[in-house]
């Protein structure tokens, strides 16, 4: 939690409160750059899921903005020259998730989890509970994170 905590600190207008060890609500101002903070987002997540094997999964409820965010994630992996199948799945098992909130068809994913402006068209206490059922098991992370800018 505290690699991205300074990912945050480097981005001028964004903020971020923690709760606990897994916990974190990021908010990114109208006039941040929310582009850099993003393309930091993305570098870290996909690091991890390398280094580490841990499923990353992400919350959108806009699916123009998932899309955008999909393609900007597999576009740094073919950086990597890290191969992504067609179910997200690395070479070395992790899985990266980009799930609509209103598709409801995420049952039984486990890991870092990430929601990404989820709050106005969806109850807060639905998607805190759905990502909570995602990082049931210690050492995952749930990241709220509202931005006025997707």
């Amino acid at each position: 939690m505290q690699k991205l905590k300074v990912i945050v600190e480097r981005c001028e207008g964004i903020s971020c409160s923690l709760y606990g060890y897994d916990e974190m609500f990021i908010n990114v101002s109208k006039d941040a750059n929310s582009d850099d903070f993003v393309k930091s987002l993305i570098r870290f997540t996909l690091e991890e899921a390398i280094s580490t094997g841990d499923n990353q999964i992400f919350l959108f409820s806009s699916p123009d903005y998932r899309e955008k965010f999909k393609k900007q994630m597999l576009d740094f992996a073919c950086s990597l020259d890290e191969e992504v199948d067609s179910l997200g799945f690395l070479s070395n098992g992790a899985q990266i998730s980009f799930i609509l909130a209103s598709s409801r068809t995420s049952s039984g994913a486990v890991g870092h989890s990430y929601a990404v402006d989820c709050f106005d068209d969806i109850v807060p206490t639905d998607v805190y509970n759905l990502m909570l059922g995602w990082t049931m098991f210690v050492g995952l992370r749930a990241v709220f994170i509202s931005t006025s800018s997707t």
